[in-house]
């Protein structure tokens, strides 16, 4: 094109293009903007897609037809159709499409999806299903952190096989998982390779990290080899073993090493660490999953258990330790119990102890006591008010507390306590008196729903109050909270009778639904003058394969050394002073610094002598 010429107005400059011939069509060798190159394999593109589209193979092809409504009829994404095997191999995904708009069988509609020109002439002779193996695999909406190779098969899926072992990993098993090895040299080299093998993202590694630890195998890049590369140890005369040995991500504890060697050796004085599996898993998924991971979310919980059931899978396919190989399908097992009722659990948790014990807990000064909040009540300075929302309801009333409490001893009371409640109730409420307060565990034993009398004076009471409903029991025993610390329990405690004690406890049928037996729990049990026993709050709840292992503890644990020589001093002091009388400190006090002990003509008053 010829430049523009440039004519001055007024001491302006004004830009006025020349008038240029062009070229006439067919003349013109430069693309025009926006076309697209046509494909260098426009031909086997076409063949290919029309034959995916043919009569001859659509009626047949389940997936295809899935995707195109059942009968053919329907668009499909381009998208899509790229994404199979043969057709991976066409890129340049608008060349593609520009190379379809010549094909008589498939149309392309919004430059987006192709669709089949004419309604199929055969007979289908399939059912239309979706092949989840042939679907494109797209980044979720609500998660567009991830990416496509955070999509791709890493070994955990609930569906995944593990393949044939091919004759060099049966050659390899075979050295590196012979019961001539160590268990300990074996179960690392399982570790290793269930490592090497399996594609883990955040949430996975984070799980398998965590289980490796607790069971006394610590983790680590390169944990052993200095820095140095593969390349760099194989040029300093390392054997694949060794270097496999110091590249390893994971490692048995030198610690666990010791005890467990010690502990084959018949040496008692180490912290004794034995191979359990299912103890473990136990173990795991009732402690440590619970505390450090979002347990309440399904999605978690299958996510850890199937961490774990592929690990096991693992070592059962390898027969890394056929010693074990029972041990392995009851760890197995605890997964599948784990997934059942760990989903239930997070309903109690949030609903537990329920509103009859949350009643009773207002009207008697326990943790509910001043709770009910609403976004209409709260005043403006209120601390609580930025958190409640309209239509919250936060809490029981007097009024409410009142009402659910005189229907749960309606209908479950007996005849002596309605009477007491009763005549409380005149005299002034609240009326009656808190006469015990403990600290326990609980272990569910039963669950009894409401039935007969009870569920129906509920039925009558509900119609009169939309907020009472039907309660029920639940039968619980003393359960021995296996992390607490020491305590000066009341001999009344410690009886026989006080430990094979029943608790009845009246909790909405609701929430029972969502109970079972063996639920363990750590829980503030009050009892009223008139025999009513409630849990005023609840600290923690436990499935019922809860099992405490202290192995993060022992794994820390530090053997005391040797007694320094200010030890040793002081403790020569204290048995020559007898433990008691006259105490040294320099300085002060009496003559040469001895100072009387004050209470020494008083020792009466200090007896241990229980009273009678």
């Amino acid at each position: 094109m010829a430049p523009a010429a440039a004519h001055s107005h007024g001491g302006e400059t004004a830009i006025v293009s020349t008038p240029v011939a062009m070229p006439a069509i067919g003349t013109w060798s430069g693309a025009q903007p926006g076309s697209v190159e046509p494909h260098p394999q426009a031909a086997e593109i076409l063949r290919q897609v029309d034959y995916y589209f043919s009569d001859g193979n659509l009626h047949q092809d389940s997936h295809l037809l899935a995707l195109t409504g059942g009968d053919g009829t329907q668009p499909v994404s381009l998208s899509h159709i790229l994404s199979f095997s043969k057709m991976r191999s066409f890129k340049g995904k608008a060349q593609v499409r520009e190379a379809l708009k010549q094909s008589e069988v498939v149309k392309v509609i919004d430059n987006k999806r192709i669709q089949r020109r004419h309604p199929l002439n055969v007979r289908i002779t399939v059912v239309p299903v979706l092949n989840d193996n042939r679907l494109k695999k797209v980044v979720p909406e609500d998660q567009p952190w991830m990416t496509k190779n955070m999509l791709k098969a890493t070994g955990f899926e609930p569906n995944a096989t593990v393949g044939p072992i091919t004759p060099k990993e049966h050659a390899d098993g075979l050295e590196k998982y012979s019961p001539d090895n160590s268990f300990i040299s074996r179960i690392e080299a399982a570790v290793q390779d269930f490592n090497n093998k399996r594609t883990m993202h955040q949430d996975t590694r984070s799980i398998f990290s965590k289980f490796m630890l607790v069971g006394g195998v610590e983790g680590g890049a390169n944990m052993f080899q200095g820095g140095m590369t593969r390349e760099e140890l194989k040029k300093e005369g390392r054997s694949k073993e060794e270097i496999d040995q110091m590249i390893a991500y994971f490692a048995v504890s030198e610690r666990v090493k010791d005890a467990y060697y010690a502990h084959e050796d018949g040496n008692q004085k180490v912290a004794t660490w034995v191979v359990d599996f299912e103890g473990l898993a136990k173990a795991f998924l009732s402690d440590p999953f619970m505390y450090c991971y979002n347990w309440y979310e399904e999605a978690t919980v299958k996510t850890a258990t199937q961490v774990l059931r592929n690990f096991y899978n693992y070592l059962l396919h390898h027969d890394v330790c056929p010693e074990y190989e029972s041990h392995l399908h009851a760890a197995r097992a605890v997964c599948d119990v784990a997934e059942s009722e760990l989903a239930k659990l997070a309903v109690v948790d949030q609903c537990l102890p329920g509103a009859f014990n949350a009643a009773c807990s207002t009207l008697y000064n326990g943790s509910f006591a001043g709770v009910k909040r609403t976004a209409s009540s709260a005043a403006p300075d209120d601390d609580d008010a930025g958190w409640i929302n309209e239509g919250e309801n936060i809490g029981l009333s007097q009024d409410e507390a009142t009402v659910i409490f005189k229907a749960g001893i309606a209908a479950y009371g007996t005849d002596e306590q309605y009477l007491k409640v009763k005549d409380a109730l005149n005299d002034g409420w609240p009326g009656l008196t808190v006469v015990s307060q403990d600290k326990l565990g609980l272990e569910i034993v039963s669950i009894v729903l409401p039935e007969g009398k009870g569920k129906e004076m509920y039925d009558e009471a509900k119609l009169s109050y939309g907020y009472v409903d039907p309660v029920g029991k639940l039968i619980c025993k003393r359960w021995d909270v296996p992390y607490a610390p020491p305590m000066d329990v009341p001999t009344r405690l410690t009886n026989t009778a006080a430990t094979e004690e029943r608790f009845e406890i009246l909790v909405e049928a609701e929430v029972l639904a969502h109970c079972y037996s063996g639920i363990k729990m750590e829980a503030v049990v009050k009892e009223l003058d008139v025999g009513i026993k409630w849990i005023d709050a609840i600290d923690a709840v436990f499935p019922s394969y809860y099992t405490y292992l202290p192995n993060e503890r022992a794994r820390k644990w530090t053997e005391p050394g040797e007694q320094k020589a200010w030890m040793e001093r002081a403790e020569e002091r204290k048995k020559s002073d007898g433990g008691g009388g006259e105490v040294v400190v320099p300085g002060e006090g009496g003559e040469d610094g001895v100072a009387q002990d004050e209470h020494e003509d008083d020792k009466g008053d200090f007896s241990d002598e229980e009273p009678d």
